[in-house]
Formats: C-alpha cells, structure tokens, sequence
C-alpha cells in the first residue's frame, strides 16, 4: 500500500517546484553567459519529456511589458547596489550550475533531522527531483 507524504511535506515540495521555477527563470541570463563562456547548455532542454505537466510549455507567459521592464531592471540594479556580504554569501549558494543539487542538500537535512518512516524519504527525494526536472524544462 502506497501512502501519501504528509501535508506539510508536500506543500514544502510544491513551494520547492515554484522557487526553483522563478530561480530558473531569474537565472537564465546568468545561464546565457555561462553557456558563452563555458560549455554549451542543452539547447533543446525546453523540448525534454515533463512528468507532471502535459509539456514545458503549460506554463508560459507571455512577454513583459519593455516599459515596466526598464522600470523593473532599475529597481534590480538599485537593489543589487545595496548587497551586504551575507546577501552576497547567499547569492553564491545557489549560483551552482544545478539549483537542484542545493535542493537535495536541503531535503538531505531536513530527513536527516527528521526521519521519515519507510520509504518515505526515498519518494520526498523522487518527488522532489521529478518536480525539480519539471520546473527546468518548464523554464
């Protein structure tokens, strides 16, 4: 018999997957820049098979307004010029080539401090990482 996760556990993983879509979102011109630089990131990425939505693109926006744009990339600049060294510490934690490493060493201590009974914490990890690779492609 299968049992379901506890609520609080997968309301946690439901948070997880929309973070990580608007890190991904947030991240892409970053991720640009690295692909220029480095090596070349998967270019049909947005095209790879989703478990949950139909495909990537179930959750497409439409474009930004360019005027609310500049307004909003003046409001990131101004804010980016107030950075103190722990927002910097924080920044450099999840500036990882994989945000769903830094997920799976958060829910490595979350299970670690609280175990979850029988294979419990094994299906966190699936559900997680399934929710992860969703939010990647959706992204």
């Amino acid at each position: 018999m299968v049992r379901s996760l506890p609520r609080t556990l997968a309301r946690n993983l439901a948070l997880a997957f929309v973070v990580t879509s608007v890190l991904f979102a947030a991240c892409a011109t970053n991720m640009a820049h690295r692909a220029s630089v480095d090596a070349p990131i998967d270019p049909s990425a947005g095209g790879w098979r989703t478990w949950v939505p139909a495909s990537g693109k179930a959750a497409m926006v439409p474009p930004p307004d360019p005027q609310a744009t500049a307004a909003e990339l003046d409001q990131v600049r101004a804010a980016a010029g107030q950075r103190d060294a722990a927002a910097l510490q924080r920044i450099r934690a999840w500036d990882f080539w994989s945000p769903s490493h830094v997920w799976n060493e958060i829910l490595i201590d979350v299970v670690s401090a609280n175990p979850l009974p029988g294979g419990q914490s094994i299906r966190a990890f699936a559900m997680m990482n399934v929710a992860l690779h969703d939010a990647l492609v959706t992204a």
